[in-house]
């Protein structure tokens, strides 16, 4: 199902999508061990912020550093950043970037 514009459009559908999709990462040991690769990352590298990991590549090699075996991909990203504040990983300063670890 493509959730572009269901948010608009159909709230109802969105949530329930949405709250099916969270359930899932939770549940995920891949989102587990991406997260761990991150935070492991974060705390090594506290100064990094969201533009450094998504747009400057920084943390591409994290996945082989920390564990996972590969590098991450764009895609590791997103889904990491996509949970990581609701599940209480981190908080993302919005103005600045900044990751804080939780």
């Amino acid at each position: 199902m493509c959730l572009y514009g269901l948010e608009k459009d159909k709230p109802e559908e969105f949530k329930a999508v949405s709250e099916e999709y969270e359930n899932f990462a939770k549940q995920d040991p891949r989102y587990k061990e991406i997260a761990n690769v991150f935070l492991s990352g974060m705390k090594e590298h506290p100064e990094i912020t969201t533009l450094d990991i998504n747009c400057g590549g920084q943390a591409k090699n994290w996945g082989e550093m920390y564990g996972l075996g590969r590098t991450l991909e764009p895609i590791d990203i997103k889904y990491f950043f996509n949970f990581a504040e609701k599940f209480g990983f981190i908080k993302i300063d919005n103005g600045t970037g900044r990751i804080y670890i939780n």
